[in-house]
């Protein structure tokens, strides 16, 4: 079960930029959006949770569910929503339920003027001297 927590409102008549990625293959989403966040002084405005995992986590022979927590941040300065977090969704409508949230969350605060994302991909016919690509 996806739930919205709003921490701190706010509102600009602006359009807005989206930024929104995960963690994958060597972090790399996960890791530009939470830099993003970092060097853009970006609030932290909401969280995303996702309680409905079909297992549990035990610790110290306790067990206890698993929740996964999704922030979103905004930077006043740069009019940019950042959608960050630890891990993916494992299950695809879950993933798709956590897309369709935060984006239902940016429009209700703004317009949309782009949306951009991150993410690493394995590649394992790349040869030569690594390099950044895009699609």
């Amino acid at each position: 079960m996806l739930s919205l927590n709003l921490l701190r409102d706010f509102t600009t008549s602006d359009s807005i930029i989206v930024f929104a990625s995960l963690p994958d293959m060597g972090m790399v989403g996960g890791l530009t959006s939470s830099f993003l966040a970092t060097e853009t002084n970006a609030d932290l405005v909401a969280t995303i949770t996702l309680a409905e995992k079909p297992w549990v986590n035990v610790k110290d022979g306790v067990a206890f569910n698993v929740i996964d927590t999704y922030n979103i941040f905004y930077s006043k300065d740069q009019k940019l929503l950042i959608l960050t977090g630890n891990n993916q969704p494992e299950d695809p409508r879950e993933l798709f339920g956590l897309c369709n949230m935060f984006l239902d969350f940016c429009n209700s605060k703004s317009s949309i003027r782009r949306i951009y994302t991150a993410g690493g991909s394995l590649n394992e016919q790349s040869t030569g001297e690594p390099k950044v690509v895009g699609v």
